[in-house]
């Protein structure tokens, strides 16, 4: 019987060790995502967590790494300097940096019509990417390459009751913090754009996201019911308009005015093609635009925008407006 229940008995994870974080490949704030859950996992791994997005894909530069542009590193050591053994088993010290620890296919997603990085891990087996598999490694370094449901994890962790965006929230405010070049370049653009007025922050997704939520463009209808009433309002009122539409940025300006409607100068599709995959589009510049537009809305005084999004969830998580200043365009 003994050697029965030692089957089933799984070991203790001993304190100590790596993970080391990937990105997941599905855009910015979802990459993003896979970190606010996977620091969780390290905390309750008792690893010590690295972030590595490497200097390829949509939102790099080519040379630096791509998380490593944008926020401080999480923790004081580098991917580059690890080393000893590694789960899962076809990541090895020769190709820990790389993206994948197997070839790309380079396969084009049927209804994207690009090339996306998460494509690439479908087969990889619950065994390499599940938390309930990982926590228990003892190897030196446990490599998180797959993006996995945060609830599970919190549903193994004394907080039982909090929810991923308590994460995103507590993760955005005490943990991955935006470099101070961006902080600038935000406060710049507030204080020469916005401040002194009332603003809304209004976020209206559009290009490839109607492929995941059949009822934006409907749901975004009623966004422009609350702007046009957020306008009326007070004549200081303000709306800052974040997109990646160009005939929302048209729309708004005809209706309320270019003096009422604030925006960044931003690449914007006139279809459903994402930004980032149009040809000759900067990775830092595409990077940087996402940033700016977040934190910009995030600081505003109300925000309008479709949970459905990550961009509109991390906007909500690092603004965290009182319920009366945040409207889900989708609730």
């Amino acid at each position: 019987m003994a050697n029965l229940l030692s089957l089933f008995r799984r070991p203790k994870s001993r304190p100590g060790g790596y993970l080391l974080i990937k990105r997941w490949g599905a855009g910015f704030w979802s990459d993003v995502d896979m970190v606010v859950t996977h620091l969780l996992a390290a905390d309750l791994m008792q690893r010590k967590p690295i972030v590595q997005w490497g200097t390829e894909g949509p939102y790099a530069n080519g040379t630096a790494d791509t998380f490593d542009l944008y926020f401080e590193p999480v923790s004081d050591t580098l991917a580059s300097d690890l080393s000893g053994s590694i789960y899962p088993t076809n990541w090895t010290n020769s190709n820990l940096l790389d993206e994948l620890p197997f070839p790309h296919t380079g396969e084009i997603h049927e209804i994207f019509g690009g090339y996306h990085l998460c494509g690439e891990k479908g087969l990889v087996p619950k065994s390499d990417r599940l938390f309930r598999f990982l926590r228990h490694r003892e190897e030196d370094i446990v490599v998180v390459y797959c993006w996995q449901d945060a609830n599970r994890i919190l549903r193994r962790s004394p907080r039982r009751r909090a929810t991923m965006q308590d994460l995103r929230i507590e993760m955005m405010r005490d943990r991955i913090i935006l470099k101070p070049e961006l902080q600038d370049q935000i406060a710049t653009y507030r204080a020469t754009n916005l401040d002194g007025h009332p603003v809304m922050s209004v976020h209206l997704r559009g290009s490839d996201k109607v492929y995941e939520n059949s009822l934006l463009n409907a749901q975004n209808e009623a966004a422009f019911a609350l702007s046009r009433d957020w306008i009326e309002g007070d004549g200081r009122n303000l709306i800052f308009l974040a997109t990646d539409t160009a005939r929302y940025v048209n729309r708004w300006k005809e209706a309320f005015g270019e003096d009422r409607v604030r925006l960044q100068n931003c690449l914007r599709s006139e279809h459903e093609t994402p930004n980032f995959l149009r040809e000759g589009s900067d990775g830092y510049r595409n990077g940087c635009e996402v940033i700016l537009d977040t934190y910009i809305a995030a600081g505003c005084d109300r925000f309008v925008g479709n949970s459905s999004s990550t961009v509109a969830r991390y906007v909500a998580a690092i603004g965290q407006f009182p319920p009366d200043r945040l409207h889900w365009l989708d609730q």
